[in-house]
């Protein structure tokens, strides 16, 4: 006997809302029976929660996408069931094995929240005293010490790895100004005497007071820096009564907060390493503009211009850049490391040479040749070349002033060579 339902029947057990929801939901169903035949037209069907949006096809095709669909899903879902009732046994005494992206994601994540914390770091690499390669986080206070021998001469000074980028001068007769704070020269350092590279790695000389470190011994006669470190083992002990012949000590103090003129520093070697030297010098004379108590910023303007091949002015400004300036006291300057890599300042020295070559008369290439030449440490050609500029009376005072100092040069070499004979008997 079959079971009468009527409305009243369904009233009484249903309530009111839920009704209307029923009555809904079985009018969607029809409706979707109707278009069910439509090409290319979309469904949507609900299973279990999840919402499938069927792609335009064939029904046949749809029918056979939705099958596989399914089928995998079970069978993912028996075989994570085989998983876990494998892992909930007794015979499973392995370690847990951690996935690869998991891992990868916390040292990300890890790596994220140490920048976060300590955003301003860096790294100081370096030579212990046994030879071997070390490395240790820096902040912008830390610092060490760098001697420099030169003949009988030595020279300290402090280096801030946290600022430091490369090396770009050289102080051609060991001096530089100890009050400089501008961060420029933080950033872009600077070698006394020689050039010792452009990223040399300093090696550590134990003292009894403090320890030290040393580029000396570790660079070849090209310039270069090489990993030879045989000699090193020889250095003189050092204590506080090494460095009593140092001319002058740079005071250790943190570099003034970045200016303009820093920024246009920047930005003027930056284009320097990319062959933009017009644009280079233009930005190293707005920097001259805003600073023009630095007796720095000029040598960089010189290079600049010289290796736009501006020679004419490249070598006014050296004129006015050594006669404004107390050589015996505050030095002469070279941006050696403003280029990328070592061969491009020889060639574009060869290029002035021949042009220089051409004509004895023409005095300012035959100066601006001499700086060069004086600046890589090429001392005889040099020297023909300052001494044939000093025949000009314009350029005699600037070549008197290169060749005193090319002078100071060859006898502290001979001085050298003469203390290592001594040593060797």
């Amino acid at each position: 006997m079959k079971a009468r339902t009527d409305e009243s029947l369904i009233k009484r057990i249903k309530p009111e809302k839920q009704l209307s929801r029923d009555i809904k939901k079985d009018a969607i169903r029809s409706k979707g029976s109707e278009k069910r035949s439509g090409e290319g037209l979309k469904r949507k069907t609900f299973e279990k929660g999840d919402r499938l949006l069927r792609k335009p096809g064939s029904g046949k095709e749809r029918d056979k996408l939705l099958l596989k669909k399914r089928g995998l899903e079970e069978h993912s879902k028996r075989r994570s069931a085989i998983g876990e009732k494998h892992l909930k046994s007794d015979y499973h005494r392995g370690p847990k094995i951690r996935s690869h992206a998991r891992f990868e994601e916390g040292r990300k994540q890890i790596k994220q929240i140490h920048h976060h914390k300590h955003k301003d770091k860096h790294i100081h690499i370096y030579r212990d005293r046994h030879r071997r390669l070390c490395h240790r986080i820096v902040w912008p206070r830390y610092r060490y010490r760098v001697i420099y021998h030169w003949g009988p001469l030595y020279r300290v000074r402090y280096v801030y790895p946290y600022y430091h980028r490369k090396y770009v001068f050289v102080s051609i007769g060991g001096y530089w100004p100890s009050d400089y704070r501008y961060v420029r020269y933080y950033w872009y350092g600077w070698h006394p005497y020689e050039w010792y590279g452009y990223h040399p790695v300093p090696y550590e000389v134990q003292g009894d007071t403090y320890n030290y470190y040393t580029y000396n011994n570790y660079y070849s006669t090209e310039g270069t820096a090489t990993a030879d470190y045989g000699s090193m083992g020889e250095l003189a002990p050092v204590d506080e009564h090494t460095f009593a012949d140092v001319r002058e000590r740079q005071a250790a103090q943190e570099p003034d907060a970045a200016t303009l003129a820093d920024s246009y520093f920047e930005k003027g070697v930056e284009a320097f390493e990319q062959g933009q030297y017009t644009r280079a010098a233009d930005l190293f004379a707005k920097a001259m503009e805003l600073a023009p108590e630095d007796i720095i910023l000029p040598f960089a303007y010189i290079q600049a211009l010289f290796a736009g091949e501006n020679y004419k002015e490249a070598a006014s400004v050296l004129r006015l850049a050594l006669s404004s300036i107390d050589t015996e006291e505050e030095g002469i300057f070279y941006p050696r490391g403003l280029y990328p890599d070592d061969e491009t300042l020889p060639a574009q020295i060869d290029v002035l040479k021949s042009k220089a070559e051409l004509t004895d008369s023409d005095y300012d290439l035959h100066l601006l040749l001499g700086y060069q030449l004086l600046g890589i440490s090429d001392l005889e050609p040099a020297e023909a070349s300052l001494r044939l500029t000093g025949q000009d009376p314009l350029n005699t005072d600037t070549a008197n002033i290169l060749l005193d100092l090319l002078e100071q040069i060859k006898a502290t070499e001979v001085e050298e060579s003469s203390g290592e004979q001594d040593n060797e008997v």
